[in-house]
């Protein structure tokens, strides 16, 4: 995104990337593992980010793989 003004704009981006759990049939949900190689993330206010960019904390942490079934909201 570019904003060719100086007056800042409000702007907003989202993935929302959805997936069955498990994704196999016979699967288990606690079986299923989840990973990101981000050691950043976006702040957000209202559900809008601030781009305020800050280091993943050890709730946020993904680079190593971890069970859905142990992550609990990412959100605050």
């Amino acid at each position: 995104m570019h904003n060719p003004d100086k007056v800042t704009l409000p702007f907003g981006l989202g993935f929302h990337q959805y997936f069955f759990r498990p994704l196999l049939p016979g699967g288990k949900p606690e079986q299923c593992l989840i990973q990101v190689p981000a050691r950043e993330y976006w702040e957000l206010v209202d559900c809008l980010p601030t781009s305020v960019r800050k280091p993943v904390d050890d709730v946020r942490d993904l680079t190593q793989p971890r069970k859905y079934t142990d992550l609990r909201s990412m959100t605050s």
